[in-house]
């Protein structure tokens, strides 16, 4: 299970280095439009320097998030990878839908929602623990319910697995 854990873990800091080097070229790439603009607007609508600009700063910012988030997983990676009963940062985790008997599969991974993981076939949504639904899962166990609102509509789901 640990080396589940360590394939998981190590697919998601691909994802946020993959992330991380589009945007160095993202910003890269915007400078130099920035540079290469003409310094004098054509017209009262010329706005290409300083949207280049803007768009450059913008991928600074997501560059740097993206790095502090490289830090803060390389500080927490022994206790992610590491097997645990109750839901904590790292968990690899299955829900179902009480009434509908639907499964669903979550990483549980600072820094990690919207990305998706495909692990040994299985699809994994990474989810922050801050997160409404990461926030009702810590310190959950197998065999525990939450209830969690999604577009308006309650579900309980039931814990049918952790990792």
């Amino acid at each position: 299970m640990e080396e589940l854990k360590t394939r998981a873990f190590t697919a998601f800091l691909d994802l946020v280095n993959k992330d991380l080097q589009t945007a160095k070229k993202g910003k890269k790439s915007s400078e130099e439009d920035a540079k290469n603009a003409s310094h004098a607007m054509e017209s009262r609508y010329d706005s290409f320097r300083e949207e280049a600009e803007a768009l450059a700063g913008g991928h600074e910012k997501i560059e740097a998030e993206l790095e502090d988030a490289l830090s803060l997983l390389s500080k927490i990676k022994s206790e992610c990878i590491q097997v645990r009963s109750k839901i904590a940062a790292g968990a690899l985790i299955t829900l179902e839908d009480i009434e509908t008997g639907e499964e669903s599969n979550y990483y549980v991974i600072p820094n990690g929602s919207g990305r998706k993981l495909n692990i040994e076939d299985t699809e994994f949504t990474c989810i922050s623990p801050q997160t409404p639904l990461g926030q009702k899962l810590i310190q959950k166990e197998e065999g525990d319910e939450v209830i969690h609102t999604v577009a308006g509509v309650r579900k309980t789901l039931e814990i049918t697995k952790v990792l």
